[in-house]
C-alpha cells in the first residue's frame, strides 16, 4: 500500500488517541463531566467517527452537584483532563506552573491534536507542540480582538489594547502554523489567516438536527400584540444584555411599548440587569428565565417567540441564533464575529449601539394607539404590517440556516480531522 493510500485508510479508520484543547469551563462531579452550553458529548462523539478514542484537555472544576439543565459532556470514548480550574488572568498566572505540568502530560500521550478556540491552555498547549514539532489542527471559533477588547475588565484602555495585540499575534502564529485550520467564518479567516498552502475548512458545531428544525412561519403565526422578543445567551459582559435592555427602554421613550422579552440564560449578572430592568420601568415585561435545558420546554419558549434578538459584543458562529432561525425565528442581531456571514445586512445592526438596535426591533413593534394619528385603526395597520414583515423575515431566516445543514457540516469536519491524520501519520512514516 502506498503512502496515499495508507492516509486515506487511516483517515476512514477510527484509529489513535485525539486530545481536543480548549479553554472552557466543565464542573466534574462523582457521577460525571458536565457543561453548560455546547461542547457536550454529543458534540465530542463526532471525533469517534474517525478517532479511537477522545480526550479533552481543558479547565475542569470538582463541584458536589451540577445544575439540572446542564448536559453531559464524557461518555463512551471521550474522557476529560483537567489542568485545575481558574477565572481571569490574575487566577491564570497564579496557577501557570500547575496548569504547564498538565498540559505537558497530557500532550505526551496523545497521537494526534486539535486546538479549538484560543485562551491560556490553549496557548500553552501549541508552545508545546511547536516546540515538540508536532502537527496540529487549529478551530478559530472567535476574534481574540473582540473576545479581549469587549469582554475583559481592566482599569486601563491602553493594558486592554496590548493584550488584543498580544492575542491577535497569537492568534495569527497559531493559524500559519496549523496543519490545517478551520473557522466559522469568512471573517476570522481574513483575521487569522492559514499558513501558504495549507487547506483551511468553514464549519459551524452547531448540530441542527431533526428536533429542533422545524419550517418558516405563516403569517398568521404573527400578532405582534404585544411583539414577544427572545434572547438566549450566558448573562455576561460580552453577550450585550445591558444593550438590549438599553434599547428596549429607547423603545417606550418612542411610544413603542407593545413588546414582551424573555431572556434565558444563566450568568454573573442576572441580578444587576434584573436591577436595571426594575430600575427603568421595564420589569413587567422582560423575564429573566435563567438557565432552560435544550428540549421541549426550549422549543415551546422559541415558538411562542416572534422576534430573536442577540445582542452580543462578540461572537463566533452564535448556536442560539441558528438554532433560533431553523426554528422559523426572525432575527434582529449585531454584526459581529461570524454572524454577518450568516445573515444580511438587512438585520445587522452596528455592536454596543443601543439607538440602531431600538430602531431594527421598532420595525415590528406597533406604536401605542394614543401616539398615533389614526388612533386605533391607524395602530391595528401597523400590526399587519408588522406581521407581514415578520413572515417574510421567517422565511428568509430559515433558509439562511439551512445553508448549515449537519450533512454538510459533517462532510467538512471530517475533511478536517482526516487531513490531520494525513500529516501526522505522514511525519511517523
Amino acid at each position: 500500500m502506498n503512502q496515499s493510500a495508507q492516509s486515506a485508510a487511516s483517515s476512514a479508520t477510527p484509529t489513535g488517541v485525539i486530545i481536543v484543547i480548549t479553554d472552557h469551563h466543565f464542573e466534574q462531579t462523582t457521577d460525571g463531566c458536565w457543561v453548560n452550553l455546547g461542547l457536550d458529548y454529543e458534540y465530542f462523539q463526532q471525533y469517534l467517527a474517525q478517532f479511537r478514542e477522545v480526550r479533552v484537555l481543558a479547565r475542569v472544576a470538582s463541584v458536589a452537584a451540577h445544575d439540572p439543565s446542564w448536559r453531559r459532556a464524557d461518555g463512551p470514548g471521550v474522557t476529560f483532563v483537567s489542568v485545575g480550574h481558574y477565572r481571569g488572568l490574575g487566577s491564570m498566572l497564579r496557577a501557570l506552573p500547575r496548569t504547564w505540568r498538565a498540559v505537558r502530560t497530557a500532550l505526551r500521550a496523545a497521537d494526534y491534536y486539535a486546538i479549538r478556540g484560543g485562551g491560556g491552555v490553549c496557548t500553552l498547549s501549541w508552545l508545546w507542540l511547536r516546540w515538540h514539532r508536532r502537527p496540529y489542527a487549529l478551530q478559530c471559533v472567535g476574534s481574540p480582538r473582540e473576545g479581549i477588547l469587549l469582554t475583559t475588565k481592566f482599569r486601563f484602555a491602553w493594558f486592554k489594547q496590548f493584550l488584543s495585540r498580544i492575542g491577535t499575534w497569537i492568534g495569527r502564529r497559531q493559524a500559519a502554523g496549523a496543519a490545517c485550520t478551520a473557522y466559522v467564518s469568512q471573517a476570522l479567516a481574513r483575521q487569522l489567516p492559514p499558513g501558504p498552502g495549507r487547506p483551511h475548512f468553514f464549519f459551524s458545531d452547531v448540530a441542527l438536527n431533526a428536533e429542533i428544525v422545524t419550517a418558516p412561519r405563516p403569517v398568521q403565526s404573527f400578532r405582534a400584540d404585544p411583539l414577544k422578543i427572545i434572547s438566549i445567551g450566558r448573562l455576561s459582559p460580552e453577550k450585550g444584555y445591558d444593550v438590549l435592555l438599553d434599547a428596549l427602554r429607547k423603545l417606550d421613550e418612542r411610544g413603542r411599548r407593545r413588546w414582551t422579552a424573555d431572556i434565558i440564560g444563566p450568568g454573573a449578572d442576572l441580578q444587576a440587569l434584573r436591577e436595571k430592568a426594575d430600575r427603568w420601568g421595564l420589569g413587567d415585561r422582560v423575564t429573566f428565565a435563567g438557565p432552560v435545558q435544550w428540549g421541549p420546554e426550549l422549543f415551546a419558549r422559541l415558538d411562542r417567540a416572534e422576534l430573536y434578538v442577540l445582542p452580543s459584543l462578540t461572537e463566533g458562529m452564535p448556536r442560539a441564533l441558528l438554532e433560533a432561525m431553523a426554528r422559523g425565528l426572525p432575527v434582529v442581531a449585531t454584526r459581529v464575529g461570524g454572524v454577518p456571514d450568516l445573515v444580511d445586512d438587512r438585520v445587522l445592526v452596528p455592536p454596543a449601539d443601543a439607538d440602531a438596535l431600538a430602531t431594527a426591533i421598532g420595525e415590528y413593534v406597533a406604536a401605542d394607539p394614543a401616539k398615533r394619528a389614526g388612533g386605533e385603526m391607524e395602530s391595528k395597520a401597523d400590526l399587519a404590517a408588522a406581521a407581514d414583515k415578520l413572515a417574510a423575515l421567517s422565511a428568509q431566516c430559515f433558509a439562511w440556516a439551512m445553508q448549515y445543514h449537519p450533512d454538510r457540516m459533517l462532510a467538512q469536519k471530517r475533511a478536517y480531522w482526516g487531513h490531520l491524520k494525513q500529516v501526522t501519520d505522514a511525519r511517523r512514516l
